[in-house]
């Protein structure tokens, strides 16, 4: 296995994409997907929150802003909000079973991971 060892259970190495890589639409994209894609990704709750908290809510990936309800929806928040991609990852779900409690990490050098 190449990469980061596996942590705190995940599923292993979270899939990259590239700079010049063209993604589909589809609902069921996962939050980075959805952003990289330039879609609009939102979560019922706030921005990296759990998403044990949702209750039976689910965040949703739209395809634009005509056809995304959740942007009307007070109890959501939504990356059409930011104006750049990789801050608007920010709003990505961060599930503390899986990933710990450390939600901040640093980077000092080129090639860390």
């Amino acid at each position: 296995m190449t990469g980061p060892p596996r942590m705190n259970g995940t599923r292993g190495i979270p899939k990259s994409y590239g700079n010049n890589i063209t993604i589909s639409f589809n609902a069921n994209l996962r939050c980075g997907a959805c952003i990289t894609a330039g879609f609009i990704f939102c979560v019922p709750g706030d921005e990296g929150s759990d998403p044990a908290t949702w209750g039976t809510k689910k965040a949703v990936c739209c395809k634009d802003k005509n056809n995304c309800p959740a942007l009307t929806n007070t109890t959501f928040n939504c990356s059409s909000k930011y104006t750049n991609t990789m801050l608007a990852k920010a709003l990505c779900p961060f599930k503390k079973n899986s990933c710990g409690n450390n939600t901040a990490f640093g980077f000092d050098s080129t090639g860390e991971s």
